[in-house]
């Protein structure tokens, strides 16, 4: 359903609202926490019966500290904290790397249950399978949403709407921000969670080659106990029509043959650089439905929680002012464009080296090179550092150096 001019006005101010926010995953739930946090009125809808579920995440995100940025952070969304991380070549070449409190592994459904919890406590109105189908209009402004629940429509009028309805977001459809992803830009993912009698020893571990996971990587993280997230994503048009299911078959033998299976889940992920226009009269689109993960990982929930609490602030800012235009609300585009944004972008740069250019061949030597890299850093040879950098591909070189020299916050990694 299409988006329609002038939506019926509600007389008894029933459905009008100051925001509604279509979406209640990461992204929607803290830019409705930050609109009801300065008193207006807010709907916040999610499609799903239930928040959170099913988990399409390997749950892996950034430090407890990031997170309390903010909102305060329960004891129960977290599963363990991340000590290091294992790179695993082609051939079979492991680099590993230390990294105490690097991150954290949620329990996503409790998380993202726990941030619109956090929205409610603030006043806002959460209602679950509840389906935005369209978007009202008025001189071409967005002025509200049109949802269909319980097997009835309804509309309700809004003077700004918050599209965080994630990677298959028809908000930003609607409302004319071209949020449609290019086939180039999907991947095909699957991810078991598993009972394993490997113990969890805090490291996430990231597969790569085309016999893993063409165009992309594996990974396996552990949960705690003997519980792991163990998945990949394909490159469908490097696959040669093989399923991503057929991969990660492939690879679970090699991980634990005799793993226990709980659940299996696959669903896409997209690598792309952000939304040119991300806001519009009335309207601004936040996390994947304004593709803001970033492209080198995968990796979206810190982006999402730093888009929601900015495109918060900007709109309740805006209602406030009583001005809900493109203008009034672009704060948020160039603030967004940027900073993160413009992370993204190098790590973009990066991802299509990795996932593009290079082959197996390639990826070898640049597992050697960093094994020497940083064993020459380790006993302090500088001569040694810089004579491993050089053996380095001069394009990888090039887009790593912009990622470093600007790698203040760990967290744009996940």
């Amino acid at each position: 359903m299409h988006a329609t001019e002038e939506g019926n006005s509600m007389a008894n101010g029933e459905h009008v609202y100051d925001a509604i926010v279509v979406g209640a995953g990461p992204a929607g739930s803290i830019a409705a926490l930050r609109l009801a946090e300065a008193g207006h009125r807010v709907l916040l809808a999610e499609k799903r019966p239930r928040i959170g579920h099913p988990v399409r995440c390997a749950e892996a995100t950034g430090t407890r500290g990031e997170i309390a940025r903010f909102v305060p952070v329960n004891d129960s969304w977290i599963a363990l904290s991340i000590e290091g991380a294992r790179f695993v070549s082609p051939r079979g070449t492991v680099f590993e790397k230390a990294a105490p409190g690097i991150g954290v592994m949620l329990d996503r459904e409790r998380f993202d249950r726990g941030l619109a919890e956090e929205a409610a406590r603030a006043e806002t109105e959460v209602r679950t399978a509840c389906q935005a189908v369209g978007l009202l209009k008025r001189n071409g402004s967005v002025r509200g949403v049109r949802f269909r629940e319980n097997g009835r429509d309804w509309e309700a009028e809004a003077r700004v709407v918050i599209g965080a309805d994630g990677i298959e977001s028809l908000v930003g459809r609607w409302a004319g921000l071209e949020s449609g992803w290019r086939s180039d830009e999907l991947f095909s993912c699957i991810e078991a969670r598993l009972r394993s009698r490997r113990a969890c020893d805090r490291t996430l571990e990231f597969h790569f080659g085309s016999s893993v996971a063409p165009g992309g990587y594996a990974w396996a993280f552990p949960r705690g106990g003997n519980e792991w997230n163990v998945g990949l994503g394909v490159d469908p048009s490097r696959a040669e029509r093989v399923p991503a299911s057929v991969f990660l078959n492939r690879f679970l033998a090699r991980f634990d043959p005799e793993a226990e299976i709980v659940e299996t889940i696959a669903g896409a992920a997209c690598r792309s650089r952000s939304l040119e226009r991300i806001v519009g009269d009335g309207i601004a689109l936040a996390g994947d439905a304004a593709h803001q993960g970033n492209p080198l990982t995968g990796g979206g929930i810190m982006n999402a929680l730093e888009a929601g609490d900015l495109a918060g602030r900007v709109a309740a800012e805006a209602l406030a002012r009583g001005e809900v235009t493109r203008e009034a609300l672009s704060r948020y585009e160039d603030e967004w464009k940027r900073t993160v944004g413009t992370s993204n972008d190098r790590f973009l740069a990066l991802a299509d080296l990795l996932f593009r250019k290079y082959g197996d061949k390639d990826l070898e030597k640049i597992w050697e090179g960093m094994e020497k890299f940083f064993r020459a850093r380790a006993g302090g040879g500088k001569v040694a550092s810089l004579a491993a950098a050089l053996s380095f591909p001069g394009d990888f070189v090039r887009a790593a150096i912009p990622i470093l020299a600007g790698f203040s916050h760990r967290r744009i990694l996940f």
